[in-house]
């Protein structure tokens, strides 16, 4: 949200065109917008749920990729279970993530087959800022979650570079029943554009 919110003034500033966002979960927008909802432009991590719009044949042009976000294991910065220097004990820890059927979730489990342990998590939440809560309160003793939030938490990393391979690609796409004019789709154009990109590094994101 705070990086969308950037670049929405960024773009204003420049265009001299207002932008109005909408955030929720992927697939409660995508509903919306199936079920009529007005909208111009439609951005997702969930490539799964971009296609039901584009199934509905509700998309202008086909999504685009606009950033990438890596998956991150982060701990409270007490560490209670000692994961910094001891990765082999997460198997035994506490841990949280997003339920399978959403992006952080899967990029969970990939993450935790990448590492060879066997992990039953403690609690599988709809989203991922539910985890890093979790994690902020320590409740328990690790989470994943996005590279993005940890510019906006206290928690701590425990580095592991081969997460480096594990991301999820944002998509976005111009809706067919966007309001006349090329606003809409300049604004998904100036996603991809060096002010835009550099907002959303700055908070942990990649180039998709």
């Amino acid at each position: 949200e705070i990086a969308l919110g950037e670049i929405a003034e960024s773009f204003t500033a420049e265009s001299g065109v207002a932008v109005e966002l909408v955030f929720a979960g992927s697939a409660s927008l995508a509903s919306s917008i199936v079920e009529g909802a007005e909208a111009d432009v439609f951005a997702s991590a969930n490539p799964t749920v971009m296609q039901r719009v584009v199934a509905a044949d509700l998309a202008a042009a086909a999504p685009q990729p606009f950033v990438r976000n890596q998956v991150a294991l982060v701990v409270p910065n007490d560490d209670p279970a000692g994961l910094a220097t001891n990765l082999d004990a997460l198997d035994s820890a506490t841990v949280a993530r997003c339920a399978p059927e959403v992006p952080c979730g899967r990029l969970a489990i990939e993450a935790i087959d990448l590492l060879g342990l066997t992990i039953d998590p403690v609690t599988e939440e709809s989203n991922v800022s539910a985890v890093l809560a979790k994690v902020e309160l320590g409740e328990v003793d690790a989470g994943f979650v996005y590279q993005s939030d940890l510019h906006r938490s206290t928690v701590r990393e425990i580095p592991i570079k081969e997460f480096e391979a594990i991301s999820n690609e944002y998509l976005v796409v111009v809706l067919r029943d966007a309001e006349p004019g090329l606003s809409s789709q300049a604004f998904v154009d100036y996603l991809s554009s060096s002010p835009a990109q550099q907002i959303l590094q700055s908070l942990g994101f990649e180039q998709p």
